[in-house]
C-alpha cells in the first residue's frame, strides 16, 4: 500500500529525517515495548495517510509560509464508513486520553516511590528499566499519535501501568512476578 515513506527519500528527505516516523510505527502498530506487534485495521486493506488526513489545517495564506498539514476528523471516517463509526474519533480521543492520565499518573506514583526509598543495585536496575518501558510507550503513544492505531495505543499504555506498578511495589519492597 501506499505511505508516506517517500518523504524520507526525496526532496523533503534531504532535510528533514525520519519524517512521520512514530505515527507510520504506530499505524504499523510496531516500535512499542512489552506488546506484540498489533497493525491498525486500517492498514490490513492499505489505507494510507491521505484517506483519512483530507482537511486542512492552514488557510491557503498560511500554508504559502508555514506548509499545510491535513488532519483528520469524523467526516474523513464518514466518507468511507457511512454512520457506522458516528462519535468513534471523539469516544478513541477521550479514550486514549483517560488511558495516558491513568499511565502517567502511575509512573509518578512509581518515581516517587522509587526516589523515596535507598534499594541494591539489582533492585534499583529493574525499577529503572520498568519505568523506561513504560516511559517509552506513553512517550511512544503521545509522538506517535496513538488515534492511528488505537488498540495499540490502549496496549501499549495497559503495559506501562503495569510496569510502572511493579517499579512502585519493588520500590516499596513488595514481592512481584516477574515480567517477560
Amino acid at each position: 500500500g501506499k505511505s508516506h515513506m517517500a518523504f524520507d527519500n526525496g526532496t523533503c528527505g534531504m532535510c528533514h529525517e525520519n519524517l512521520h516516523v512514530g505515527p507510520r510505527e504506530m499505524f504499523a502498530g510496531v516500535g512499542g515495548r512489552g506488546v506484540p506487534n498489533m497493525p491498525s485495521p486500517m492498514q490490513r486493506p492499505q489505507v494510507d495517510c491521505i484517506a483519512c488526513h483530507m482537511i486542512k489545517e492552514h488557510s491557503s495564506q498560511n500554508a504559502e509560509v508555514e506548509a499545510q498539514t491535513y488532519v483528520a476528523t469524523q467526516d474523513s471516517c464518514n466518507y468511507c464508513h457511512g454512520d457506522k463509526y458516528k462519535g468513534a474519533l471523539d469516544d478513541w480521543k477521550k479514550s486514549l486520553a483517560i488511558n495516558l492520565a491513568k499511565a502517567e499518573t502511575a509512573m509518578a506514583a512509581a518515581q516517587a516511590a522509587h526516589a523515596a526509598h535507598k534499594l541494591d543495585p539489582t533492585t534499583t536496575l529493574e525499577i529503572e528499566r520498568c519505568l523506561d518501558d513504560a516511559a517509552f510507550n506513553v512517550r511512544f503513544v503521545k509522538l506517535g499519535r496513538g488515534l492511528h492505531n488505537i488498540n495499540y495505543a490502549t496496549a501499549l499504555l495497559s503495559v506501562a501501568v503495569e510496569r510502572s506498578k511493579k517499579a512502585e511495589d519493588l520500590a516499596n519492597g513488595k514481592a512481584v512476578a516477574s515480567i517477560p
